[in-house]
């Protein structure tokens, strides 16, 4: 079906500034991780965006405000996905956002199983330190909740 549109573009790169466009025009609807953090998260008071484009990447969440990107990660990574990973928190980062990376997986608790309700606090805890210590914000935080 698509075979003959996948063929034209193959081995085509695309410049910064069309990766720019189309990260700023893709808002996914978040998954349902994402969104039961993103209620949890703002029935504290705290306003976020889900799908925030940040350069040429989508935040799952982000607190623009305090410049805080919050990723959740719902399974483990395969290979060549973590490596991707890490190019976009260095991205984030160097960018001056402050990143917590969350890892949930509710369906499965586990002995370190989180709810939304304390993931959020941790979430809220972590806006309020970037945005007394702007130190904090070329840094990153990891909630493992599975």
């Amino acid at each position: 079906m698509c075979g003959a549109a996948w063929r034209a573009t193959r081995g085509r790169q695309r410049s910064r500034a069309t990766l720019v466009k189309i990260a700023a025009a893709r808002k996914h609807r978040p998954g349902r991780y994402e969104r039961a953090i993103a209620r949890a998260v703002q029935a504290r008071g705290v306003a976020l965006e889900a799908q925030y484009p940040v350069g040429i990447y989508n935040l799952d969440l982000a607190i623009p405000e305090t410049r805080v990107a919050v990723e959740v990660m719902g399974r483990p990574l395969y290979a060549h996905e973590a490596a991707a990973f890490r190019q976009r928190a260095k991205y984030l980062i160097d960018s001056g956002w402050a990143l917590l990376l969350v890892v949930w997986r509710p369906t499965y608790p586990g002995p370190t199983y989180l709810s939304a309700a304390t993931i959020a606090q941790h979430v809220v805890a972590f806006a309020e330190l970037v945005s007394r210590l702007p130190a904090e914000r070329r840094g990153y935080r990891v909630i493992r909740g599975d």
